[in-house]
C-alpha cells in the first residue's frame, strides 16, 4: 500500500497493493478485513517512520526561534507524509478510521503548540487561547501546506517562510 501511495496511486485497488507486494488479492484481504484497515495500517506504519526522526517541539529560546522550529517540524511531518496525506485526504470523508487518524494527528499537534508555546498563551482567556491555537492548527495544517505546495507551487523553503511570518504576526497580536 505504502509503495502504491508513494509513487502517485492515490487511490490504489486489492488487485494494485497484491501486485506491488507480490501476492494474491486474496492475500490481501486474508490480513485485512478489507481495503479501509489497510490504508489504517500502512498510515500508522508511516507515522512510526517519521515521527520518531523530526525535531522535538521546541520548549525554549525566542519566540522566534520556537516558531521557527515548530514550523521546521511539522512542515518536515508534512513533507516527508506528503503521499500518504494526499491519500488520507481523499479518503478521509468517507472513512471513520482515517477520520479518527486524522483526528489524531490534529491533537498532537495542538498539543504540541500548547506545550511549546505555554508562557506566551497563559495570560490569555481561555476562549483566546483556544481561538489562537486553533489558528496555528490551521495555519500548521496539512491542507494549508498542500495548497502553498501543492496549488501555489512555492518551495519547501517559500512556503515555511509563509508560515513563520503568519505565525509570528499572529503571536505578535
Amino acid at each position: 500500500m505504502l509503495d502504491c501511495l508513494e509513487s502517485g496511486v492515490l487511490r490504489p485497488s486489492a488487485r494494485e497493493v497484491a501486485q506491488r507486494a507480490g501476492v494474491s488479492t486474496r492475500a490481501v484481504f486474508r490480513h485485512f478485513e478489507n481495503m479501509e484497515k489497510l490504508f489504517d495500517e500502512a498510515a500508522q506504519i508511516q507515522l512510526q517512520r517519521i515521527i520518531p526522526n523530526l525535531p522535538p517541539w521546541p520548549t525554549g529560546g525566542s519566540l522566534e526561534s520556537r516558531i521557527a522550529g515548530v514550523v521546521k517540524r511539522v512542515t518536515e511531518g508534512l513533507e516527508r507524509a506528503r503521499p500518504v496525506r494526499q491519500a488520507a485526504l481523499l479518503y478521509e470523508p468517507f472513512s471513520p478510521v482515517i477520520r479518527e487518524q486524522q483526528k489524531r494527528v490534529r491533537r498532537q499537534v495542538r498539543d504540541g503548540l500548547h506545550q511549546t508555546f505555554m508562557t506566551d498563551l497563559d495570560p490569555l482567556s481561555d476562549s483566546a487561547r483556544h481561538r489562537r491555537i486553533s489558528i496555528m492548527r490551521s495555519i500548521l495544517s496539512d491542507r494549508y501546506w498542500e495548497e502553498l505546495r501543492g496549488q501555489e507551487k512555492l518551495s519547501k523553503a517559500a512556503a515555511r517562510e509563509s508560515i513563520r511570518t503568519l505565525l509570528f504576526r499572529l503571536m505578535q497580536d
